[in-house]
């Protein structure tokens, strides 16, 4: 008889597995194997994925496939079949692979790298890790779309959160850009242990990525293949608006009407 197992490169395993993320959403699997990711990957190509079970933050095999009518028309519950899929072309197609958190619908927040002291920030039009401070260039406006994802708008500038040339590829340069309505500036936000994980609809797999893990004021920020580290996590601190727009000088001695909006 045939067999489903996968046989994963490295690449393929960052993609849809994640030692930590896997024994810290089942009980069952912590029990019994504790943090060993050898025994947790066996278990997961083995006999995980044929459950239908969640490797990852980024990758849930029940959730590709009821967001894909024709993939789950094709595969119904074959989930190794599924993944297949998903390694070979799905990544490619730029499909959405998983559920992502609802943090609200219009908010402005400051991005901190989890375990650091450092906040995403600017250097001109680029995107990097930077001691945290107030600064307009630190806060930035989360709107969220009908698709589940957020545009991410820098206060110093108006410009969006942007994956460099709209590249799918890891290791592709994060940016800010105008705002333009492409994948570019789709951000799925994912709960994992220790933080927010943040994907490029555009992507293919990678995540923000904090370059090389460096906890170094003016590290760059990237996209990068999954891997459940700290360089990949973050906190999203919300802040009061009133703390974030500057007051506007109107001059220094004039007389006027204050009327409230519409009226």
């Amino acid at each position: 008889a045939g067999s489903n197992t996968l046989t994963l490169s490295d690449a393929q395993k960052a993609m849809v597995f994640n030692a930590e993320y896997y024994s810290s959403n089942n009980a069952d699997l912590k029990a019994a194997f504790g943090t060993d990711e050898a025994k947790l990957y066996n278990h997961f190509l083995n006999f995980g994925i044929k459950e239908g079970r969640q490797g990852n933050a980024v990758f849930d095999i029940k959730y590709y496939l009821s967001a894909h009518e024709d993939l789950k028309t094709a595969y119904g519950t074959d989930y190794v079949r599924a993944m297949k899929h998903y390694l070979n072309f799905g990544y490619k197609e730029q499909r959405v692979t998983a559920k992502s958190v609802d943090l609200g619908t219009n908010f402005y927040a400051k991005i901190n790298i989890s375990g650091t002291n450092l906040n995403l920030s600017l250097s001109d039009t680029n995107v990097i890790a930077y001691g945290a401070s107030s600064k307009p260039a630190q806060v930035w406006r989360f709107v969220r779309q009908s698709d589940g994802s957020y545009n991410i708008i820098n206060q110093k500038t108006g410009q969006a959160l942007d994956v460099e040339g709209s590249s799918s590829a890891s290791g592709a340069n994060v940016q800010i850009y105008q705002l333009d309505g492409t994948k570019a500036q789709k951000w799925y936000i994912y709960q994992t242990s220790g933080g927010y994980v943040l994907r490029a609809a555009c992507s293919g797999g990678a995540v923000l990525d904090l370059a090389g893990g460096s906890k170094t004021s003016g590290t760059n920020i990237r996209q990068y293949t999954y891997n459940g580290t700290t360089a990949q996590k973050y906190s999203i601190v919300k802040v009061d608006y009133l703390d974030v727009v500057a007051p506007e000088n109107l001059g220094d001695s004039f007389y006027a009407k204050i009327t409230a909006v519409g009226n």
